[in-house]
């Protein structure tokens, strides 16, 4: 469960990583988008005073023109030039409000496809938590069957069923479980009583003085 909890926990942060880098990346896109749009805007007022100037050199030049002129055409350029006039500042708002609608038109394109990627992005991070619980669920519950099958194997390994196998289990007078004849012979507790405890019930006897082991002591 540790080890579960652990994984959860690494792999909260990970989304929570993922995601802001997402949304990191979302809003960098969107800067970017912005500063384009900026961009193109000013290219646009550029050109747009770009033609305003030569419509006006053009206007200084036909001006010159009519001067040189102006003893054979004065009156027919009196007349022209308003209408140049008028014409150059219809077109060049034309220009202008085209290129706004051009600049709205990309600016609304740019947004819906940054809206579009975060959704995406959203939505894999919420598949890929979901997948990530479903995985951490199905550990947990395996962990638990291991956990339940390792507890009925260590039930099943219990005193009783050893006994019943013709072991018997050696007790001192204070009830404790003595595995070492040597250990309880150095504890002084020779000639004392001793409980042996067999499958079907409990004798009592005393413990004598320890016998030559001839593996251990030899002759």
């Amino acid at each position: 469960q540790r080890a579960t909890e652990q994984q959860l926990e690494r792999t909260r942060r990970t989304v929570q990583a993922n995601y802001t880098a997402i949304d990191s990346g979302a809003q960098r896109h969107l800067a970017q988008a912005r500063q384009h749009s900026r961009d193109l805007k000013a290219e646009i007022q550029l050109n747009a005073h770009h033609a305003v100037r030569h419509a006006q050199d053009m206007v200084r030049h036909q001006i010159t023109d009519v001067r040189q002129f102006a003893q054979l055409h004065l009156q027919r350029a009196q007349r022209e030039v308003p209408v140049l006039f008028a014409d150059i500042r219809a077109e060049a708002r034309q220009s202008l409000r085209s290129a706004r609608a051009e600049t709205q038109a990309d600016w609304q394109t740019v947004q819906q496809r940054a809206a579009s990627d975060l959704q995406r992005s959203r939505d894999a991070l919420a598949h890929t938590y979901a997948d990530t619980a479903a995985l951490a669920r199905h550990t947990v519950a395996q962990a638990r069957q291991n956990t339940q099958a390792l507890m009925r194997e260590v039930t099943g390994q219990g005193p009783d069923k050893t006994l019943q196998r013709g072991f018997a289990l050696v007790r001192d007078a204070q009830g404790q479980a003595i595995t070492s004849a040597h250990a309880h012979a150095q504890a002084g507790a020779a000639d004392t009583p001793i409980t042996l405890e067999f499958r079907d019930g409990r004798r009592r006897t005393v413990l004598g003085q320890e016998e030559p082991n001839p593996q251990r002591d030899p002759p």
